[in-house]
């Protein structure tokens, strides 16, 4: 289990929101092939919205870093800025709810087939 990242999510309890949200930027990340430490740089993007200097202040690392960490996954995700990752991020869950809900909803009986 990868603990780096340990500061902000340690400080306060998680929200429900955050619960929610971290297998999906797990999922992402993996999706992506983004690094455990990219993955990291994400988590503090999307749950807190922090600016690179307080990312970096965060995980103990330049400024410089973070912004590396942002460009390759910019690259891995053909994604141009920031916001245009947090989009992306926002469209992968709203799919990930979509196909969430289509295999319940086929994994259920149709009408009528409980009577037989």
């Amino acid at each position: 289990m990868d603990t780096r990242i340990t500061t902000p999510l340690a400080v306060k309890p998680a929200s429900s929101a955050e619960l929610t949200l971290e297998p999906s930027i797990y999922h992402f990340g993996v999706r992506y092939g983004m690094t455990p430490r990219e993955r990291d740089v994400l988590r503090l993007l999307i749950l807190y919205g922090f600016k690179n200097d307080d990312m970096a202040g965060i995980l103990h690392i330049a400024v410089k870093t973070i912004k590396n960490h942002l460009a390759c996954m910019m690259g891995k995700t053909r994604t141009r800025s920031s916001r245009e990752l947090q989009a992306l991020f926002l469209r992968f869950m709203i799919q990930q709810s979509i196909e969430k809900k289509r295999v319940s909803t086929e994994s259920r009986p149709a009408l009528g087939e409980w009577d037989a």
